[in-house]
């Protein structure tokens, strides 16, 4: 790790936006801080994710005035909060896709063919879903695909994929809403 990251002359420029700053901090510090990602999310796509989650928030909504005295206290503790905050979300998720395939009739169980057993208003719901977010979909519910299995077939980012489903579900529930 270098010296020059606990210079106060380099928090300084950093809190003022500076590139260089930016640039050194990120250096110096990203391969830490994708480790400490991947020892509480055991995921090294997920850690990758974050962290640079974490430098572009950082950046772009300028968290960087926020740190005040340690530049690796602060990004340390970032990474953390947002590695929980990133497990809570997956325990939820994991929670709800449990409860409802247990409450799921078993008529409308999907079996392995696709979308065959699904009822008709979900079915037909599924069709009106644009082409990149009706694959994501299929590839990452129906077929169980892994997000990193699903984003490759498909050529796009884990986080392009992400974005698919959130919307993708969004319209869905907006149509499955409509349809009771």
């Amino acid at each position: 790790m270098m010296q020059a990251i606990n210079d106060t002359h380099l928090l300084e420029d950093f809190k003022r936006g500076n590139v260089q700053a930016f640039e050194q901090v990120f250096t110096c510090y990203y391969s830490t801080l994708k480790t400490a990602a991947f020892l509480l999310l055991d995921d090294e796509q997920d850690a990758e994710d974050i962290v640079q989650q974490l430098f572009e928030d950082i950046w772009t909504k300028e968290l960087y005035k926020n740190i005040d005295i340690s530049v690796k206290a602060y990004l340390h503790t970032a990474v953390r909060n947002k590695c929980l905050n990133f497990l809570e979300k997956r325990k939820v998720y994991e929670r709800q896709k449990n409860n409802y395939a247990e409450n799921l009739p078993v008529e409308g169980v999907v079996d392995s063919t696709g979308d065959a057993g699904l009822p008709d208003h979900m079915h037909n719901a599924l069709k009106e879903l644009p082409p990149q977010r009706q694959a994501a979909f299929k590839l990452v519910y129906m077929e169980e695909r892994s997000y990193k299995d699903a984003a490759g077939e498909m050529g796009i980012s884990v986080n392009s994929l992400k974005t698919h489903l959130k919307m993708g579900l969004r319209f869905l529930r907006n149509a499955l809403e409509k349809a009771y």
